[in-house]
């Protein structure tokens, strides 16, 4: 296998959230969100967004992140939160990337590859993994939270070498023996415990 079916991770994840969106394409996941906000389209308070690809996918500050179709996992959730709870906003980047990395960790053939690269990505042999981007817009009484998560799993043989320098691929580093798809499941829900914990 190397390339990811969309559709079984949705149906995996398909109980975990009141709204899940299925897209084909978009500029980014985040920007999804950004725009039902925009124009007040929320029907609900927890929703998550997942697309096969983006055309614009974005990393910190002016930083893009490559998207190809199928090959890597692009996906946003979105919580309507009370001013008044106990979510630390300030702290939100930084326990979503340490959830997906130990969620990460226990599938490695060599965890030892695996680090931390603050303030928002997850490296392997020194090369990004995943990257963590987070929102939040203040809006009266409630903020709402937007967490995007790239995960890079496979690549095209044409991307291997020009990303050979900065990027690398979960496949090449997984014990054999795991379940793509379940560990996609384990970490989303991991990640939505951690950001209420």
């Amino acid at each position: 296998m190397d390339k990811l079916d969309i559709g079984i991770i949705c149906d995996k994840l398909s109980g975990l959230f009141s709204s899940l969106t299925l897209l084909d394409s978009v500029p980014s996941t985040n920007d999804y969100f950004l725009n039902k906000l925009k124009y007040k389209c929320f029907t609900s308070k927890r929703e998550l967004c997942i697309a096969r690809e983006q055309s614009a996918g974005r990393g910190r500050g002016s930083n893009t992140w490559y998207s190809p179709k199928n090959k890597n996992l692009y996906l946003s959730l979105y919580y309507k939160v009370d001013k008044s709870s106990d979510i630390e906003l300030s702290t939100i980047t930084s326990v979503v990337l340490q959830s997906i990395f130990s969620s990460i960790k226990v599938h490695l053939k060599d965890d030892a590859l695996l680090t931390i690269k603050l303030p928002n990505d997850i490296l392997i042999a020194d090369k990004k993994v995943s990257g963590v981007l987070t929102e939040v817009i203040h809006s009266g009484s409630h903020y709402h939270l937007v967490v995007g998560v790239g995960l890079n799993i496979y690549m095209y043989e044409g991307d291997k070498v020009k990303l050979a320098k900065k990027a690398q691929v979960l496949s090449s580093y997984f014990k054999p023996e795991i379940d793509i798809y379940n560990f996609i499941k384990d970490m989303v829900k991991d990640v939505d415990i951690t950001i209420f914990s």
